[in-house]
Order: C-alpha cells, then structure tokens, then sequence
C-alpha cells in the first residue's frame, strides 16, 4: 500500500513540477517542449526518392556516450526548443558548431569539406516519453563548452548501454524514430512554429 501511494504521488509531483515550476539544470524537460540535434556533418543524412534522410552515421562515433556520473545508461546531445532562441539563432548556433567541428578535422589532417549545417533531427518530448522503444527522457543540461549553449539538453536511455547502439538495425530505427529537417525548412518545421 505504501509502495503504491508513493508512486502515485511522485507521478502527481512530476506533473505539478512539468505544468508551475521553472525548469533547472539536471532536471527532466518540460513535456510540451521539442527536443532537437543539429547536423553538422552531410554524411549524416541521405537523399532517397527525392527526399532527404537522417542516415545511421549520424548516431555512430562519439555520438552516443556512457556518461560516468549519471542515472542513465546513454546520452546523446541536443538543444531544448523553448531556449534555443528565434530560427537565425539556431542556424547561427548550427553554423558554428560545424564550423568548430571542420576547423577540428583540417587541424588533425583531414578535410573539414563534409562539415556544414545540413538541418536537425527532432521529436516532441511527450512522444519520447510515451516511446515503447526505450525507457528514455531528455534531461535539461545547459553548457559552458565547447560553446556556451543554455539549450543544451541530453536523449538518455535509462535501460540500453553504448553497446546497444552499435547494431546498424537498432541504428536505422533510431533514424525512422526521429524526424529529420533540413536547414532551410526550419521556419515551417514545429521547431519554427512557437
């Protein structure tokens, strides 16, 4: 009995402090908000049919990390819609971020040329919660670096390890479960419609 009263009012807690109380850092996301990742990398998306695709390399690399001093299991950043600011702000956030990240190839040797803003992937954070494909939520994570980003947020699994995401099936799921959009469509997307 005293089990199931204490669930009942953490989940009532949950829904008051979602609907009256401001968010803070290291606390789940509003669930009326979108979680988004830029794409930052052509690699990461496909044509297909006439229609541009999130591909399976968008997850692969250090994408998907194993955070040491966290509750879940996997993180994978991203920004919180509601802070992330007007569509140019995005885009100027976007285009820095592929900015730093093609200065970082052509320092270590390689061609920085794949490295643009191509667009985001994204899904609502109620449909993320609501998933069946893993127990996931998206946890407001504001950053100082390696750019200041107050939208910062993190997708973390609380039951699947890095190991997990390293089935390519796993992987094209993931690329059907998001939406992708690309960069000049943002103002139509639900990211520009606020």
């Amino acid at each position: 009995m005293k089990t199931g009263l204490l669930s009942l009012f953490c989940q009532s807690f949950k829904k008051f402090e979602d609907k009256f109380l401001p968010l803070r850092a290291g606390r789940p996301a509003k669930s009326n908000d979108i979680w988004f990742r830029d794409i930052t990398n052509r690699d990461h998306v496909r044509e297909k049919n006439g229609v541009m695709r999130l591909h399976h390399a968008a997850f692969k690399g250090k994408a998907i990390s194993q955070p040491s001093h966290k509750k879940w299991l996997t993180e994978l950043s991203g920004r919180l819609n509601s802070k992330a600011g007007t569509i140019d702000s995005m885009k100027a956030c976007g285009d820095k971020r592929a900015n730093l990240s093609r200065e970082r190839a052509n320092k270590e040797g390689q061609s920085g040329k794949k490295f643009t803003y191509v667009g985001v992937f994204f899904k609502s954070i109620k449909e993320i919660r609501d998933s069946s494909f893993m127990k996931t939520d998206i946890i407001y994570d504001p950053t100082e670096e390696p750019i200041y980003d107050k939208a910062h947020a993190n997708f973390v699994s609380y039951d699947k390890d890095p190991s997990y995401f390293e089935d390519l099936e796993i992987l094209k799921r993931l690329c059907d479960y998001f939406k992708f959009v690309p960069v000049h469509e943002l103002e139509n997307s639900p990211l520009g419609k606020r």
